[in-house]
């Protein structure tokens, strides 16, 4: 999944508008990994990434809460 950065219209996708913040592609499209790397780079007409990638955190990678260790004193 990706973040989009700056403002900017898909010329690829029927010149579809898409803000900070929006989720890239939209549903429904698919794009290829030479388009993703072009629009995640200076490569392109803007000159500037416009999208970012999103690595959503894996199951293993969450942080599990800390257990307790033995039975503390009431004294």
């Amino acid at each position: 999944m990706y973040k989009v950065l700056t403002q900017f219209f898909d010329l690829q996708d029927n010149a579809k508008e898409y803000h900070p913040g929006d989720t890239f592609p939209r549903d429904g499209i698919v794009v290829n990994k030479a388009r993703l790397g072009e629009l995640a780079s200076s490569h392109n007409r803007l000159g500037h990434a416009v999208i970012e990638e999103v690595k959503e955190p894996s199951k293993e990678s969450e942080e599990k809460p800390a257990r307790k260790r033995g039975r503390q004193n009431a004294d």
